[in-house]
């Protein structure tokens, strides 16, 4: 084209044409299967991720619950005198307290991050470890099994077992979690 053309024409006119019919982009129907198939997806793992992330939340509430205990029956060892651990069986936000004599408020410790809608089960609302850390209960107690569980019912179950009157302490979880599975415990009385 040449420059008079061009001022000849003005400004609001086009120099060079183009075709300008094919535009560039997806269409609806392109659109839509993508958002179906994310649908899709998301559908079938959703329900495997919240089993996993409530799994992970339960696990994490029985290992500060556990580490709570193994503290308790340090502190009565070096101390030297009786640990009283009341556990809150409340739904909501499990946690203990730790005190040195029954029926005192003790330092209350809430257990695990994000678990609300879990609660704690456990064979009685106190566990007493005595000077030598050893628990303090009748023989009917032993073993003395605290439950981590979700409000809602569902199977997940994680558990502390305390086996022996020497306040020997492993993690369960499921049918470890029956404290019949651990047969008659000779308590020496």
């Amino acid at each position: 084209m040449h420059w008079i053309n061009y001022f000849a024409m003005g400004r609001h006119q086009r120099v060079f044409s183009k075709d300008t019919s094919t535009e560039a982009g997806f269409t609806l129907t392109e659109v839509l299967v993508v958002v179906l198939l994310i649908g899709i997806i998301a559908a079938i793992a959703a329900p495997g991720w919240l089993g996993y992330a409530n799994r992970q939340r339960i696990n994490r509430t029985r290992s500060d619950l556990q580490q709570v205990l193994q503290q308790a029956q340090s502190q009565a060892q070096q101390r030297q005198a009786q640990r009283v651990v009341t556990f809150d069986e409340a739904l909501g936000s499990p946690a203990v307290s730790v005190s040195s004599t029954t029926g005192v408020a003790g330092v209350r410790t809430e257990l695990g991050e994000q678990a609300e809608r879990l609660k704690l089960e456990a064979t009685s609302t106190t566990l007493t470890f005595d000077y030598r850390g050893a628990v303090d209960v009748d023989g009917s107690d032993i073993p003395f099994v605290i439950k981590v569980v979700p409000e809602d019912g569902s199977s997940v179950e994680r558990c502390v077992v305390i086996t022996t009157l020497l306040g020997s302490m492993r993690s369960a979880d499921g049918d470890g979690c029956d404290p019949n599975e651990y047969g008659d415990v000779d308590t020496g009385k």
